[in-house]
């Protein structure tokens, strides 16, 4: 399963162009084909009857995408595809508004945020279309991030005291405080991989915040580095035990990548005065982004051994940032304007930028890329409405994409 930061993981971000991006926001339907490059055909991914909006937000190894529909009722459910793009509608539970898929993992499950009546509610979908509740510590702020093959979730939850935490959950929906340092109260989560390793922060007695691994058995271990006052960012783990995410450095950010035993290496700052790092894929490929001031933000890939490579800018857009990287070192972004507009675009492991085209409209955005290349997203469509979206998959013409059942 490839590895996506999730929730407050992809803070790099957020700590280093909080309120500088333009928000883009998702969802379609419909059925149509449209021209993107030469390697790449574009799908319109087909909605509910009678729906305005329509998102593919995650894609898994085995081509099933999971997204959310807004149907004629004016409900937004929960929705799954096939690998030959066939829609399933997921259910809702009484009293329930809207809902977000948040990932789907290899098996088919699928686990999501819902708005009901009487508050946040966190969910999961067996394959079969089965609903189960995951529970929360105590009411209050709740939601869930993400999920690997196994089945275990995990996200946060408002504590008894107040406080919120890293929580995990198990297959039948039971909910586990992942647990803080000595003398802390909030923790939160961003990744977790194959084995059960998850990553994230959590708060000290003395008032600072630590980034954190809770290792398969439980334990909260400390990952080295420099501190600040506020939460360190930490991206993501990949099956091998490696980690990335971004500390300050005499007062600026720099990526940082750790290996399953602790140690530390700063990615340093190639390009500029500042970098960060948001993913590592499972061959240790890291991707996030540099520059020399806020309005300067440039995407970059950093190998292996630590060597810098920048990714390639599409001409005419104002910043470009990385979203996602497969293991064949894929990596997926956008390119924007301060006015507003987006386009998809992919690099190879070498930094050569490729727009991934768009249906007659607006702007596009990805999601997310499975290890066979195959990309879902949303484009905006119609610019009148707050509902002109619609979910798109771009599909490598020469794709090795495997072919599997549809879901009953």
């Amino acid at each position: 399963m490839m590895m996506k930061c999730r929730g407050f993981a992809c803070a790099v971000f957020g700590l280093l162009v909080a309120g500088m991006l333009v928000g883009v926001a998702p969802g379609s339907a419909g059925a149509r084909v449209a021209p993107g490059p030469t390697d790449m055909v574009l799908v319109e991914l087909a909605g509910l009857a009678g729906s305005t909006t329509t998102v593919a937000a995650d894609i898994n190894d085995q081509g099933v995408v999971a997204g959310y529909s807004r149907a004629a009722d004016g409900r937004q459910y929960p929705v799954r595809w096939d690998s030959q793009g066939n829609i399933d509608q997921l259910p809702l539970p009484p009293g329930a508004l809207r809902a977000w898929v948040s990932d789907i993992n290899d098996q088919g499950v699928v686990v999501g945020n819902v708005e009901t009546m009487g508050g946040p509610a966190t969910l999961r979908w067996e394959p079969d279309g089965r609903m189960t509740t995951l529970q929360p510590l105590a009411p209050g702020l709740l939601s869930v991030y993400m999920i690997n093959n196994d089945g275990v979730a995990i996200g946060v939850s408002t504590a008894a005291d107040g406080s919120w935490r890293a929580v995990r959950w198990d297959q039948q929906g039971n909910v586990f405080d992942l647990g803080t340092l000595p003398g802390g109260s909030y923790t939160s989560a961003s990744c977790i991989n194959a084995a059960g390793e998850i990553v994230g922060w959590s708060s000290a007695g003395n008032g600072q915040y630590y980034p954190v691994v809770w290792d398969r058995k439980g334990v909260i271990h400390i990952l080295p580095g420099p501190r600040s006052e506020g939460s360190p960012s930490i991206g993501c783990i990949n099956d091998r035990g490696a980690i990335v995410g971004t500390l300050p450095v005499e007062g600026a950010p720099h990526a940082m990548r750790w290996t399953r035993q602790g140690r530390l290496t700063d990615l340093g700052i190639p390009f500029g005065a500042y970098s960060a790092a948001s993913q590592i894929n499972n061959r240790g490929t890291v991707i996030g982004a540099y520059g020399s001031a806020f309005d300067t933000m440039r995407p970059a890939l950093w190998d292996n051994r630590g060597h810098a490579v920048e990714l390639a800018l599409l001409p005419g857009n104002d910043y470009t940032l990385p979203v996602k990287i497969n293991d064949r070192d894929t990596t997926i972004g956008y390119a924007a304007t301060w006015g507003g507009t987006t386009r998809a675009v992919s690099w190879d492991g070498s930094g050569r930028v490729t727009d991934l085209g768009t249906l007659p409209g607006y702007s596009t955005s990805p999601a997310d890329i499975n290890r066979d290349g195959v990309i879902v997203g949303w484009a905006f469509v119609d610019p009148r409405t707050s509902d002109g979206y619609r979910a798109v998959m771009w599909r490598p013409l020469r794709c090795p994409c495997r072919r599997r059942p549809r879901y009953q």
